[in-house]
């Protein structure tokens, strides 16, 4: 069985997706065939440079609050690149 595991954005690019890494790990020994992507560094290497503040640590809940998502990174950044990175 194929299987692809997304990391989505959350806080700041220096915080790697473990829990991925453990379950791909641990699918990868049961033979399944195991692809991941790490949507929050795609997401930090497409920024524009005024919006690369939102993964600061004292910045990075921001992509909980939806007024500033919606607004701002969905409009700027995701919504651009969605397509790409599925």
């Amino acid at each position: 069985m194929k299987v692809v595991l997304v990391g989505v954005p959350y806080i700041n690019t220096r915080i790697p997706p473990l829990s991925i890494a453990l379950l791909a790990g641990h699918l990868r020994q049961n033979d399944f065939e195991v692809a991941s992507v790490d949507l929050n560094i795609e997401a930090y290497k497409a920024a524009p440079e005024d919006l690369k503040k939102y993964w600061k640590m004292t910045q990075g809940f921001q992509w909980a609050e939806k007024d500033i998502f919606d607004a701002i990174l969905f409009q700027r950044l995701v919504e651009p690149n969605l397509g790409g990175w599925v």
